[in-house]
């Protein structure tokens, strides 16, 4: 009865164990993964089979689905990715869910994908190059309204200038609150922004985000954490700060490249630790 509403989804599905080895298997999954038919993807492991799974959003995780010496998942989940296969292939992107099932009291994994369709591709696009759009505005927007409030502070304007001023201040404040809402609204929309607060090890965390920076700036940072602090653990929302802490140092290295005045990189890379 299994293995027939297997064949009767869409989606593709496979059930994998907690070494990863495929017991059940349908169709449109073995023609994703072999080109072939289910008895050639069961009793396989599912890293024989497919390779890795390839983030659709910056700062998405990939989950530890093909690595047996990591528990299975204990809760459900869904992300937006791309399947490399083992044969070379790369799938179009994938809806990949996961969730946890009990079979003969023992702990399974049902692991199912679709391809998204043209619609939700360009609606995703188009998210998350408004939320791309909105963080880019912010480092001008932020500079404008330091020059602006720098301004504000002097007397020496007649009245018509000073009040000028300060209805740019108040305009600029507005358009960055709204790109702050629109930001969110967007991020929320993605999916990929959902509050998820986990206790780490800081150490590989800072190493997870170093290892993350693009490689023309990898090279910059330089990681040393003294023994002590080696194994201090904190509470945090993984994506969120290593999205924080990117986008903290990209502005930063910016700045410093635009020509940033020696006086002030200091305090800019302190912010940037601060942060």
């Amino acid at each position: 009865m299994l293995q027939v509403a297997f064949d009767s989804a869409a989606e593709a599905m496979v059930i994998i164990d907690a070494q990863r080895r495929i017991h059940w298997a349908n169709q449109p999954s073995a023609s994703s993964l072999v080109e072939g038919v289910p008895i050639q993807v069961v009793n396989h492991d599912l890293r024989d089979l497919i390779s890795r799974l390839v983030p659709n959003e910056s700062g998405q995780e990939s989950p530890a689905l093909m690595d047996p010496h990591v528990q299975l998942p204990s809760a459900s989940d869904q992300g937006r990715f791309v399947l490399e296969l083992a044969d070379g292939r790369r799938t179009d992107h994938q809806l990949v869910r996961w969730k946890p099932v009990e079979l003969v009291q023992a702990s399974y994994l049902l692991v199912t994908w679709r391809d998204l369709g043209p619609e939700e591709q360009a609606l995703r696009q188009q998210q998350q190059f408004m939320v791309d759009l909105s963080h880019e505005l912010r480092t001008p927007l932020a500079i404008l309204t330091g020059c602006l409030k720098r301004l504000n502070r002097f007397d020496a304007f007649p009245e018509r200038v000073g009040r000028g001023i300060r209805m740019s201040c108040e305009e600029v404040s507005r358009i960055n609150r709204l790109l702050k809402t629109l930001t969110l609204a967007t991020r929320l929309e993605v999916g990929n922004s959902l509050p998820a607060l986990v206790e780490e090890t800081l150490f590989p965390l800072l190493k997870q985000w170093h290892e993350r920076l693009p490689d023309d700036q990898r090279h910059r940072v330089h990681l040393e954490i003294h023994s002590q602090h080696s194994a201090g653990r904190v509470f945090v929302d993984v994506n969120a700060w290593i999205s924080c802490s990117t986008n903290s140092w990209t502005s930063g290295c910016v700045m410093v490249l635009r020509g940033l005045p020696s006086a002030l990189r200091s305090m800019l890379i302190l912010r940037s630790v601060v942060l």
